[in-house]
């Protein structure tokens, strides 16, 4: 490691801090100041620690086999999209699709079709990790959320989508200047793209498909497993995952209440994207695969870009990292949404 990184790992508010107490202090001092440690990435970024685990998680599966068999694995080991430094590394989208693409590669053939409830990114909440023939999905109980979207043939995770958050040089957007040659690559803050400040956003919830949210905040539920079934279960409403060989079914039932509104991310670039009152369908760009998304008892629906702002050897620039979809409730009963996974 080096010094830049033990910066680049604290927390938004604690680098702020310590930049400028470094920018401040004394030479005598400044070189005892040494940041943060950096596998706290994996803290910072649930994204990152979620992509390390996974890893960890087929490698263990691939434990005694030949060398042949892992060399996917071995490709998905490549560090640069597990951290977030001064090269865009975690938010380069398409950086995490090599890292996915070559996971869901090297588990062809490992697993069969089943359900498995475990700790698996060590967060201290158990998910539910879903197996079926022609793609996976890993739920957590935060928002009854899906967190991992695989389709294993082409090997993709529609899921690939980062949270957008702050991040200590976005106090630098607006300012204006040029690298010449006299400070490093990781002193330079310039905007390589014109008007970043209304791009700027920050999510109130680490996104998920069919993340349920009030307030902007998610729901917490409890989890009852039963066979191609996944029940969520909170004081205001049911939820209820249902999965079938080409999608799967969500269902919500009231009990007190309903959330507010639901969203769906899909790590897509595409721009064949079709709305109709009822339907959404994405002509995915990878693969030649279509997402429809049915869904009943919404009012509306709305789509954004989601961009992040980062910085780069360059400056400031942003980043497309997919659409989100959001889907605003009625007041009625039940609400279900359908998705089909259709290959071309």
């Amino acid at each position: 490691s080096y010094s830049e990184m033990m910066e680049w790992v604290l927390p938004t508010e604690d680098r702020i801090q310590f930049e400028e107490l470094e920018k401040n202090a004394d030479k005598t001092i400044r070189k005892f100041l040494k940041g943060g440690f950096f596998r706290n990435f994996f803290l910072k970024y649930p994204e990152a620690n979620h992509m390390h685990k996974r890893m960890l998680m087929v490698s263990e599966k691939l434990r005694g086999r030949g060398i042949e068999e892992k060399i996917d694995l071995f490709k998905a080991q490549c560090n640069c999209a597990y951290w977030h430094g001064v090269f865009g590394g975690l938010y380069l989208p398409h950086l995490r699709q090599a890292i996915y693409q070559h996971l869901i590669m090297a588990e062809r053939g490992i697993d069969g079709e089943g359900i498995l409830i475990e700790d698996f990114d060590l967060d201290g909440e158990e998910e539910a990790i879903i197996r079926m023939g022609k793609y996976n999905l890993i739920l957590h109980p935060s928002g009854g959320k899906v967190i991992e979207f695989d389709i294993k043939d082409p090997p993709v995770n529609l899921m690939n989508v980062i949270t957008r958050r702050k991040e200590a040089y976005h106090r630098f957007l607006g300012m204006k200047g040029d690298f010449d040659g006299r400070k490093t690559i990781h002193e330079v803050i310039t905007s390589k793209d014109e008007d970043l400040e209304r791009f700027l956003k920050y999510d109130s919830v680490r996104l998920g498909m069919f993340c349920d949210l009030t307030d902007e905040r998610e729901d917490s539920f409890t989890m009852e497993v039963l066979d191609k079934k996944i029940i969520f279960s909170s004081p205001s409403f049911k939820k209820t995952y249902t999965f079938f060989e080409h999608g799967f079914n969500v269902q919500w039932e009231k009990v007190e209440g309903l959330p507010e509104k639901v969203i769906i991310p899909l790590a897509t670039y595409s721009e064949d994207i079709e709305i109709q009152e009822d339907l959404i369908r994405v002509k995915h760009a990878y693969g030649d695969i279509t997402i429809e998304i049915e869904f009943d008892g919404f009012r509306n629906v709305e789509m954004e870009d989601i961009y992040t702002i980062t910085s780069s050897e360059g400056g400031l620039e942003k980043t497309k990292q997919g659409v989100m979809f959001t889907l605003y409730t009625e007041h009625g009963g039940v609400l279900s949404s359908r998705l089909r996974i259709i290959k071309e």
